[in-house]
This record gives structure tokens, sequence and C-alpha cells, in this order.
């Protein structure tokens, strides 16, 4: 979003979430885009969801406004065809 519509956005009462829909580690720098539009846009702390502790950003996120527990599986109880502890299918992703 640019600023323009990220200001509009802020006087309509939305949340923000800035990411850099990054498909590689070497990408995630490309983060400060997304910082210096929500600075033109004047954005504060308040209005991005993603500067919040872990627990509240969850239960922002929530439909019911609880944050959720998440499943978790011992690495040791693995699927057949599934990737030990990420769940992924396929072989492990190469960093």
């Amino acid at each position: 979003m640019n600023d323009i519509h990220l200001r509009q956005a802020k006087q309509h009462g939305v949340k923000i979430v800035i990411n850099t829909d990054s498909h590689h580690t070497s990408h995630l720098d490309k983060i400060r885009y997304g910082i210096l539009q929500a600075r033109r846009a004047w954005l504060t702390r308040d209005d991005v969801l993603n500067t919040l502790p872990a627990d509240k950003f969850a239960k922002a996120v929530s439909t019911d406004g609880k944050a959720p527990v998440p499943e978790q599986t011992p690495c040791d109880q693995v699927t057949p065809h599934v990737t030990p502890c990420t769940g992924r299918q396929g072989p492990e992703p190469s960093f």
C-alpha cells in the first residue's frame, strides 16, 4: 500500500501489518520499504499489529478475540511422507 492508502486506513481505524512477502531469507531486509511507507503515512506503533507482543498479536488477528492455541506434534511422531517437525511434504528446503 502506498502512504495515501495507509493514511486512509488509519483514519478508518484499520490496523496494518507490515511484511516483506519474502520467499527467501535474503529478501527479509526489504521490510524497510514497508516501514518507510508507514512512516510517510505517519503511522505509529499503535497502528501496526506486528509491533505487538506475540500473544497480543495472536489475539488481535483471531476471529473470536481469543489467542489461538497452536496444535503441536512432537518431533518423534512423524507422519509418513511429511518432513519431521516442519509438516512440509517433500524434502527440507535448502536455505
